[in-house]
């Protein structure tokens, strides 16, 4: 159950980058690698400087990782350079 803010409900529901860990079952530091990378776009930012996506492009991921097996296709952006950047 989603605990954080949510501004609307249906597809423009926003949530907080936490939100969105526990829905792809990712760290929160992975969440925002995805948003860095621009592999989950960023639909807001809080105040406070929190991340907000939309459950829309939110589930788009989630259909994307189940289908290659509980990894997400995007997530090959998100692997550290050879440099380490």
């Amino acid at each position: 159950m989603l605990h954080r803010m949510t501004m609307q409900s249906g597809p423009h529901e926003l949530l907080e980058s936490a939100d969105v860990a526990r829905v792809l079952r990712l760290t929160p530091a992975a969440v925002r690698q995805l948003a860095r990378r621009g592999a989950l776009p960023v639909a807001g930012v809080t105040p406070r400087g929190i991340r907000l996506f939309t459950r829309a492009a939110v589930e788009c991921l989630r259909r994307e990782r189940q289908q290659h097996g509980g990894q997400i296709e995007s997530m090959k952006a998100v692997a550290p350079d050879a440099d380490g950047a």
